[in-house]
């Protein structure tokens, strides 16, 4: 985003966020959303499969864990199909 936009815009667009609880998204690395909660969670395909033919370690079935568990109501990984795929085989 930086070599995109610049530092510039990118703090001019974070001093005009509103609070949190006035939202209508959130996004959130895991590591931050640990602990938390939403309504509603779309997980984006973001996980680090650095090698497709080897199973996925335990640490990266942990993350995506903690991840789809933040959902109170609806949990959405339609963008994670590479992921559930991987497990299949």
């Amino acid at each position: 985003m930086v070599d995109s936009f610049g530092v510039d815009l990118i703090l001019k667009s974070l001093e005009k966020m509103v609070p949190e609880q006035d939202a209508d998204v959130v996004i959130s690395t895991v590591h931050k959303a640990k602990g938390r909660e939403w309504p509603s969670v779309k997980i984006a395909q973001d996980f680090p499969i650095e090698e497709p033919e080897e199973p996925l370690s335990d640490e990266v079935w942990r993350i995506f864990y903690v991840a789809i568990t933040r959902a109170k109501e609806i949990l959405d990984i339609s963008e994670c199909k590479t992921l559930l795929d991987l497990q299949a085989n």
